[in-house]
């Protein structure tokens, strides 16, 4: 396994951890969970490109949840593109 596995590996086993911990929080506040447990010293280079990677991999919907948008209102003023 080289360095940058060891990296992500280690990244994605502490947001796991701190996930795991914190099931009622909020995004935000779980992101600042995530945040204040940065594993890799210095906030910099190749280390924190990859938490940082990690972290957005992480608060991406997967392609199969199912999506949470707002029904938008329908304004009775608009004109139809098709004619109805």
């Amino acid at each position: 396994m080289n360095i940058k596995s060891r990296w992500r590996q280690t990244a994605n086993k502490v947001i796991a951890k701190v996930v795991k911990d914190n099931p009622n929080l909020t995004e935000a506040e779980l992101r600042k969970k995530i945040s204040d447990a940065y594993p890799f010293g210095e906030r910099a280079y190749h280390p924190y490109a990859i938490w940082l990677s990690a972290v957005s991999q992480h608060f991406t919907p997967k392609p199969n949840a199912p999506r949470t948008t707002k029904a938008q209102p329908v304004n009775e003023n608009q004109i139809s593109m098709f004619g109805d």
